[in-house]
């Protein structure tokens, strides 16, 4: 499974680079619960 924001949220300071913390944050806990067992994140330009 993947997902691409589609509002990215930026870091305020570095506004090129998205808070990829606040996803994996807000996400990780619910699919944990879902059966998650790793996950890989990863920033690419666009």
């Amino acid at each position: 499974m993947s997902f691409i924001p589609q509002y990215r949220r930026s870091i305020p300071q570095v506004l090129e680079f998205t808070d990829l913390a606040w996803y994996l944050h807000a996400l990780v806990p619910a699919l944990l619960t879902a059966g998650l067992t790793e996950y890989e994140a990863r920033e690419t330009r666009y």
